[in-house]
């Protein structure tokens, strides 16, 4: 055992609460904090440090839910069971000697060794420290999991290719790291399931901070040539994950799906198609229920009508966006019948999931336009890669799958090519082939928007193209 992973084992509170200014042993500066405040729990607290705390106000009710909410995700119920109380009893800390109240909540975890929200500071040593603090988490919190190792390169500080390395690897057991982003030198980091990405996400919003990970997409040692050229032309996307609604199952009218019943606000005319029949909904997205990525809207729904008859001519459909949602809205579809739905292009009610993430490519959008040594995308394949190195460069660039934002796929062309007034026009929406959705033989959706009409949320300028083979 190394003298560093000797003095790790001895103080782990140390390894979950190294701050950047003082570790004088090592770096010429003190390494024990230096305690400045009491961060004793509230309900142990003797009473003059009640009444210290009685002084302060309480933090906002959205803000205590956000740390109820990531408690609950994040830690193990014997955890949850001993910090429940001292979330429940929060005061504001903003305007006492902890800078924020999330340094207060992050000292108190530290010095009462809750391994919950986690900080690390950048200079800590990967093979000692760090690799020690991700099991202790998941010895705490995710006991069924039992990493013996993590393959990295050891004895060096931590960086980006670290964290992706630990996230890759927690990953294969549906577990993922998550940062809370406030703006110090110190990571802070939580442990979740990886389907509870977009809630914790939430939640984190609600204590009043951005959210972020670090996944690792690996560009391919055979595209180094072209690197940069992918660095530069790549997009934000969302990757949705469509789930079919279990018999039985409801889905909340202001949820994020496709097919299904809408949200739609009372007193406001159903859409109607041509023919005078009531439209379906396609689909449905509620954007404070997914990652925000730059341009689009971080609240409200978005919403896809379509005729149930001839939505194949691309003319029959409505698009609404609801800034705001109201408390009371319809709850009586019953004139929504099951005949309508005969020729619906998605056949089956969803359930939507959301993960963010990164477009490298897409050669089917007239937006790539990168210029593989002066071949198109499929001719350098054909000239130069082996069938592996095909494969793993299409799931790099890959254009396919739901999703919002990104790169689009066709299987036809790219109607925003041959149209000038369509230039600026970006992808708003993609609905691809799925086990209960096609449209047409074997094709896909989108929805388009001028990206200043985007960026003013005027989604009345969005527009419905499909194809398919």
């Amino acid at each position: 055992m190394s003298g560093w992973e000797f003095f790790a084992r001895l103080s782990p509170a140390i390894i979950t609460m190294v701050l950047l200014p003082n570790k004088k042993k090592f770096t010429g500066t003190d390494w024990f904090f230096k305690k400045q405040y009491d961060c004793a729990s509230p309900s142990a607290n003797p009473a003059n440090r009640k009444e210290s705390l009685s002084s302060l106000p309480d933090i906002s009710e959205k803000e205590k839910q956000g740390y109820l909410g990531l408690l609950k995700l994040c830690c193990s119920d014997k955890t949850q069971k001993s910090l429940t109380p001292f979330f429940k009893e929060l005061n504001n800390h903003r305007d006492n000697k902890a800078k924020t109240t999330l340094h207060y909540v992050v000292d108190y975890l530290g010095h009462n060794n809750h391994y919950f929200i986690n900080k690390a500071d950048w200079k800590i040593s990967f093979y000692g420290e760090f690799e020690w603090f991700i099991k202790k988490i998941l010895e705490k919190n995710y006991p069924a999991v039992d990493i013996d190792s993590i393959p990295y390169e050891k004895n060096t500080s931590i960086t980006d290719n670290m964290f992706k390395s630990v996230d890759k690897y927690l990953r294969q057991h549906q577990l993922q790291l998550g940062f809370i982003d406030w703006q110090y030198d110190e990571y802070l980091i939580l442990i979740h399931n990886v389907p509870d990405r977009d809630k914790v996400e939430r939640f984190v919003n609600m204590i009043g901070y951005p959210y972020f990970e670090k996944r690792e997409i690996i560009i391919p040692d055979f595209l180094n040539d072209f690197k940069h050229q992918l660095e530069k032309s790549k997009l934000d996307s969302v990757k949705i994950q469509a789930k079919i609604i279990r018999e039985g199952e409801e889905s909340p009218l202001t949820h994020s799906k496709f097919l299904g019943t809408p949200y739609w606000p009372m007193g406001m005319a159903y859409p109607k198609d041509t023919n005078g029949k009531p439209m379906i909904l396609l689909a449905q997205i509620n954007f404070s229920e997914m990652p925000n990525i730059p341009n689009y809207p971080t609240n409200g729904i978005l919403q896809f009508f379509a005729s149930s008859t001839q939505w194949m001519d691309m003319k029959d459909y409505k698009v609404y966006y609801h800034d705001n949602i109201e408390k009371e809205y319809q709850t009586d579809f019953s004139f929504l019948t099951e005949a309508l739905y005969k020729y619906s292009p998605i056949w089956r009610e969803h359930k939507l999931h959301f993960e963010k993430s990164v477009d490298y490519g897409g050669y089917e959008d007239f937006r790539f336009d990168i210029d593989f040594n002066g071949q198109h995308y499929l001719d350098f394949q054909e000239d130069y890669l082996t069938t592996e190195q095909i494969k793993k460069m299409d799931n790099l660039m890959d254009g396919t799958g739901h999703k919002i934002g990104g790169y689009a796929s066709f299987t036809q062309y790219d109607p925003r090519e041959y149209d000038p007034k369509l230039k600026n026009d970006v992808q708003l929406l993609q609905i691809d082939i799925d086990d209960e959705i096609m449209f047409g033989d074997a094709g896909l959706a989108h929805l388009f928007i001028n990206e200043t009409s985007l960026k003013a949320k005027d989604f009345s300028k969005a527009w419905f193209y499909w194809d398919c083979c």
